[in-house]
């Protein structure tokens, strides 16, 4: 039964157990859809989806949609259309239409948990691995600073830094496919541990990224300077050398919306008393240090300074942090 192949994949791939309910409300649906999918709820790390599982081949992705929306008219929460098989063109238009799905062990599409998982083969590969997702790279930043060996949790470091616990379930299975640190399964949960941080560092530095995604500048006002300091702000808090003409600060856009957007402080262009705000991938508070963003961190967002002595700095900072 395809249902509960699915419900096997999950446990395997996410380990997490599975228990399907049959949906009260299918009567709601128009007969056309009814009559080519089952349909059943699932909680699944405290969110609640419905599976909507074809009974022969999924129909075209167009239409598709239109079962979506008329799904939602009934159930307000998120739809997983569920097929033993799909084509390459239905894959590829129902990723671009982001339509969520899942075929039992070959993929599970669920963008708005963030996650896609993908076997096309026997052994797992990771299609999307050229660089980490910011939340992996949040749980990587974390273990490293963590003593060595200490086992850690999706869980725990989701209520840590604010992710849900799909995203940081996901995470860790980035981490596993990429080789990184020592996973294994205890108390019924993903457990994972870096024992060795400098070699740890070295294997998942191609898939680090730097944080920094946009830099504003802005009027030099009080309510700023409360954000991290960042750059080569940052950088001479924690060696000898000379800090910038400007200060550099680090936030994320979503942070810089909802607490000084409005207040009207974006300059067009740089001026000699300008705070540069970097807008950063993640929140850079997260592993700020006696207001400054962390170590690893900044050396990700200027290692590729261009100035000779302040990447010499970088290095001897980086060293510190991971050994």
């Amino acid at each position: 039964m395809l249902i509960k192949k699915l419900g096997d994949y999950v446990k395997r791939v996410l380990k997490q157990d599975m228990d399907f309910q049959p949906w009260s409300d299918t009567s709601k649906l128009p007969l056309v859809i009814r009559e080519q999918y089952s349909f059943y709820l699932v909680d699944l790390f405290n969110s609640n989806l419905l599976f909507a599982v074809a009974m022969s081949e999924l129909p075209a992705p167009n239409k598709i949609a239109k079962h979506l929306a008329a799904i939602n008219s009934v159930f307000r929460g998120t739809v997983v259309f569920v097929s033993e098989t799909v084509t390459a063109y239905q894959r590829s238009q129902l990723i671009e239409m982001g339509i969520q799905f899942a075929v039992p062990d070959r993929q599970l599409f669920l963008p708005g948990a963030g996650l896609d998982l993908r076997e096309n083969f026997p052994d797992r590969k990771l299609t999307i691995l050229k660089k980490f997702y910011p939340v992996t790279q949040v749980a990587f930043l974390y273990a490293m600073y963590q003593p060595a060996g200490e086992l850690l949790t999706p869980t725990m470091i989701a209520n840590i830094t604010g992710y849900s616990l799909m995203s940081m379930t996901r995470a860790f299975e980035e981490l596993r496919l990429a080789g990184i640190g020592c996973h294994e399964e205890r108390w019924k949960e993903r457990c994972w541990s870096i024992d060795n941080k400098a070699a740890a560092w070295e294997k998942a530095l191609p898939f680090l990224r730097d944080p920094k995604k946009k830099a504003l500048y802005c009027k030099n006002i009080a309510q700023l300077k409360v954000l991290a300091l960042a750059g080569q702000s940052a950088l001479a808090e924690y060696t000898m050398m000379m800090p910038g003409a400007n200060t550099v600060v680090a936030t994320t856009r979503e942070i810089w919306k909802a607490r000084f957007a409005a207040m009207g402080c974006e300059l067009a262009q740089k001026e000699p008393e300008a705070i540069t705000v970097e807008l950063w991938a993640y929140d850079p508070q997260l592993f700020a240090k006696n207001g400054c963003v962390d170590a690893l961190s900044l050396y990700l967002s200027e290692c590729e300074h261009g100035d000779e002595r302040a990447e010499k700095e970088l290095e001897g900072l980086l060293k510190q942090a991971v050994d």
